[in-house]
């Protein structure tokens, strides 16, 4: 008769669940967890003189197996980084190989490492005049600012050749009242440079940053009424001639120091041609400052020129009869 051995189930369960207990803490770490995400900052490496990675990614995350403290080991390792070789960079956009490290963290990832997408663009230089704006007012009003002197004329700017574009102008704010208008004295003033829209361009630094404004200080201008007077030029076609003109408004505001608007009697507009005009118009014509004259209150006026076929004794002449050249002269309707 053969003789069965018993069981005892208790004490198997119990050496079960030891067995599985050594086995766990014998068993590496790593291999009870998933994939861990690292973001890991991107450095570009061996771009060549001349150009710059204008479009970079910032970071890229992997993924590693590792454990606990292997991943917080590496997450203190300041040597944890991805780089983008941009040795054989070229202008344009392209995908570069990115390499992990330190060694340790890149043979611990498991799925191969995509390139990244970088835009590469060449390195621009420009010089650009600076601009001096006027904000606020001097603290005596009988006084104004005549004239700057700039210790620098211009900056040099260079950078990306898509963010150099964007500046049209390098400006310099002059607040008029920080000065002392009995004792000017000389002043540092940023230097702002401004996209087409007024905006500040901050990925781009002048160079100066600032320039030294000498401001000079003088007595206010004086002003006086002036009448105006259009120049003409040319000669109304055969067959025509002018008859008279007028000018609206034919007397504005002349700003200047005294000395120079004693003897200013007229103010000239730009040129005006007539040898086209066979009838009657009014055109807008600029006003022309003098030297001396700091500003007009109105710069630009309307010149209406009267165009008539010519007649001798109320008898119209035909054309192809040139006219007669006569002097200007003057009156509320002026006749040339």
């Amino acid at each position: 008769m053969t003789k069965v051995e018993r069981v005892n189930v208790p004490f198997a369960l119990a050496s079960l669940a030891i067995s599985l207990m050594l086995w766990y803490v014998v068993l590496p770490q790593h291999l009870l967890t998933g994939p861990r995400p690292f973001t890991l900052k991107v450095f570009p490496m061996g771009l060549p003189p001349g150009l710059h990675a204008s479009k970079l990614p910032n970071v890229i995350v992997v993924r590693a197996k590792v454990s606990d403290q292997e991943y917080n080991l590496l997450m203190q390792n300041e040597s944890v980084r991805a780089e983008v070789d941009l040795t054989n960079a070229q202008v344009g956009t392209s995908p570069y190989k990115v390499s992990i490290y330190p060694l340790q963290l890149r043979q611990l990832i498991k799925d191969p490492v995509p390139p990244a997408s970088v835009t590469v663009e060449p390195i621009a230089t420009h010089k650009i005049a600076i601009t001096v704006v006027n904000t606020g007012a001097l603290s005596d009003s009988s006084l104004y600012l005549d004239d700057i002197e700039l210790d620098d004329k211009q900056v040099t700017i260079d950078g990306p050749e898509s963010e150099v574009d964007k500046v049209v102008r390098a400006q310099a704010t002059l607040q008029l009242d920080k000065i002392d208008p009995h004792n000017p004295q000389k002043i540092e003033v940023p230097i702002d440079l401004l996209d087409a829209q007024n905006h500040v361009v901050t990925s781009l630094e002048p160079h100066p940053v600032s320039v030294v404004i000498k401001p000079k200080i003088s007595p206010a201008p004086a002003t006086k009424l002036v009448f105006v007077k259009p120049s003409f030029i040319g000669h109304a076609p055969e067959g025509y001639e002018v008859t008279g003109y007028t000018v609206n408004p034919d007397r504005i505001n002349a700003t200047g120091p005294s000395r120079v608007l004693r003897d200013l009697a007229k103010l000239s507009t730009g040129p005006i041609d007539i040898s086209q005009l066979i009838n009657s118009q009014t055109l807008t014509a600029p006003v022309l400052l003098p030297p001396g004259v700091r500003e007009v209150d109105t710069k630009e006026v309307q010149v209406t020129i009267d165009i008539q076929p010519i007649s001798v004794k109320g008898l119209n002449v035909p054309a192809g009869t040139k006219p007669s050249d006569r002097p200007l002269t003057g009156g509320p309707k002026n006749t040339l």
